[in-house]
């Protein structure tokens, strides 16, 4: 359990440099009550070109489905550890901050949440034209399909530089 005052804090900060954010991230300086981000992907790489390999649908991977099981709450009396916070100064203070990315339901906070609910899905594999198990020579068929893939795409690329 947290005994807070519910004073409102200013937040200084001397600078903050970002390249990127995005994919449900939040961004705050000073607090805040409740921050909710939700991010879902599917990253896939494969050797075939996806017009040939297919596409994929999040409602063929049951992880994209199930339900979200958030930690149960402790009642006071199952509590053991006790926080007393008090800002007598409320103020945050913060100098320089440089971020590269920030991305997938996180959070760059300069303050305090009362409540925050984060949740990022990812199914990430790979697609080979020819199983590994198997031998390590593609059959015929699928070494044509993947040239045929290259030199589409070699012929689309060409113009642009």
């Amino acid at each position: 359990m947290i005994d807070s005052d519910t004073s409102i804090r200013t937040s200084y900060i001397g600078s903050v440099e970002m390249i990127t954010v995005g994919l449900s991230s939040v961004i705050q300086f000073g607090d805040t009550g409740t921050i909710n981000a939700k991010s879902t992907g599917i990253a896939v790489q494969r050797q075939l070109d996806h017009r040939v390999g297919g596409e994929v649908d999040f409602s063929g991977y049951s992880l994209f489905s199930m339900p979200f099981n958030p930690m149960p709450e402790e009642s006071l009396d199952e509590a053991d550890v006790r926080t007393i916070r008090s800002n007598p100064v409320p103020a945050i203070q913060l100098g320089s901050l440089y971020v590269i990315t920030c991305s997938s339901s996180s959070i760059l906070l300069g303050g305090s949440a009362v409540e925050v609910n984060l949740e990022s899905r990812l199914k990430h594999f790979r697609q080979y034209a020819y199983s590994l198990q198997s031998t390590p020579t593609p059959s015929t068929d699928v070494s044509e399909i993947i040239q045929n893939a290259d030199a589409r795409g070699s012929n689309l690329n060409a113009g642009s530089d």
